[in-house]
């Protein structure tokens, strides 16, 4: 027969804990992180997927999120700038520029999807160092790392 003090010890753990959250802090600031834009600036994201194809090695493709609406990064064989704004989980980014120096014809074919595919972006989601820039329709169109 259970002593009444392991009873009443057992049934005092059960009772949730008022004032409690069911999530840790850590997990609450993760999903936060997931959708605030200023997650996105103070790194240089590295093109690790473009339209479900990994992204050419040599020398990566980059993007940085800088202040002010500001952005530049590297096309393949060209850098680029730009301007960009976001909300919560809502990624815009302007018109690019870029410098006009010419190269073999595969970086350039690649530098053309990855400077359309930024164009299409409307929305990211940043998991565990993985930012994903999705187009209107919550496709994902490039995948970077830290």
């Amino acid at each position: 027969m259970p002593r009444p003090s392991l009873i009443l010890v057992l049934s005092a753990a059960l009772v949730p804990c008022v004032g409690c959250s069911s999530e840790p802090a850590w997990v609450k600031q993760e999903k936060q992180a997931e959708r605030s834009p200023a997650s996105l600036q103070g790194h240089r994201w590295i093109c690790v997927g473009m339209d479900a194809k990994g992204a050419d090695p040599r020398e990566p493709l980059s993007l940085e999120f800088l202040s002010e609406g500001r952005l530049q990064g590297f096309a393949g064989v060209n850098r680029f700038g730009g301007s960009w704004s976001a909300g919560e989980g809502t990624l815009e980014i302007g018109s690019l520029v870029s410098t006009k120096m010419a190269g073999p014809q595969p970086l350039m074919d690649m530098e053309r999807r990855y400077l359309d595919a930024l164009s299409k972006v409307r929305g990211f989601s940043l998991q565990g160092g993985l930012l994903r820039l999705k187009d209107g329709g919550e496709r994902i169109v490039l995948e970077f790392s830290r």
